[in-house]
């Protein structure tokens, strides 16, 4: 009786000391200095015809790993969202392609803003760029 107490405390010791092990799902700290986000397409005053689609192309990096990003699309005329996604995935890095069919009623500017999440306590890095979409 003596050796099966030993063995179970030498058994429920172990087990606890295997169960205080890091956390190797430790999402790691990035900061604004180390997340970069690089907006491929559109660029910067590019104009885009009624009824053509502009390509969203962009890239989020990061040496640890980010919580989602969203992605803003914004009528200035009227301040209108013409598109939103909100993605919440964990990764280091995304690689962001979308097209968007210029279905406006009107002339406008056009304002594409990509938020890269940082953390879960509402942290982020954005970045814009500006360009402009064409009714008729």
């Amino acid at each position: 009786m003596k050796n099966f107490r030993t063995t179970t405390t030498i058994l429920v010791f172990s087990v606890l000391a295997f169960a205080c092990k890091k956390n190797h799902d430790d999402h790691g700290h990035a900061t604004p200095a180390t997340t970069n986000i690089h907006i491929i397409s559109p660029t910067v005053g590019q104009e885009i015809d009624h009824k053509d689609t502009a390509k969203i192309k962009c890239e989020i990096t990061s040496p640890s790993q980010l919580h989602g990003y969203t992605i803003t699309l914004t009528r200035l005329a009227d301040t209108t969202v013409v598109y939103t996604d909100d993605v919440h995935t964990h990764q280091n890095n995304y690689s962001i392609i979308y097209n968007w069919v210029n279905n406006n009623t009107i002339h406008s500017d056009m304002l594409l803003t990509i938020d890269a999440n940082i953390d879960h306590s509402g942290n982020k890095v954005s970045k814009s760029v500006q360009f402009h979409a064409h009714y008729h």
